[in-house]
C-alpha cells in the first residue's frame, strides 16, 4: 500500500475551515509508523468530525493517525513546505 501524502494534504484542506496543511510518515521504530497531519484552521476544529470526513475520501490506511495543530506551516526560501521545520509531536508510549 502506497501512502500519497499529496492526497491526504489536499483531501484535509478541503475541509471547512482548515486553510493549509502538511502530512507526513513518521517512523518511530520497526512496528510503529504514524501518520502525522500538520493542520492550520481558522478556529477550534472538531477532530471527529474531520476524521469522519477523511473516512469517506481516503481509504483507511492513509487516515493520520495524528493532527497537529499549527499557526502556520514553516517554509523553506524557496517557499515550499519546510518538513524539517515542523515541531515534533508528542507521542505516548505504552509499555506492552
Amino acid at each position: 500500500m502506497r501512502i500519497e501524502l499529496g492526497e491526504i494534504e489536499n483531501t484535509i484542506r478541503d475541509y471547512p475551515g482548515i486553510t493549509d496543511c502538511v502530512a507526513l510518515v513518521k517512523k518511530y521504530s520497526e512496528s510503529i509508523i504514524l501518520i502525522i497531519a500538520y493542520i492550520v484552521c481558522k478556529s477550534d476544529l472538531e477532530v471527529e468530525g474531520l476524521k469522519h470526513y477523511l473516512k469517506k475520501h481516503l481509504p483507511d490506511y492513509m487516515i493520520p493517525n495524528r493532527f497537529e495543530r499549527i499557526d502556520e506551516i514553516p517554509l523553506t526560501p524557496s517557499g515550499k513546505a519546510d518538513r524539517k521545520a515542523l515541531p515534533e509531536p508528542v507521542i505516548q508510549m505504552t509499555p506492552s
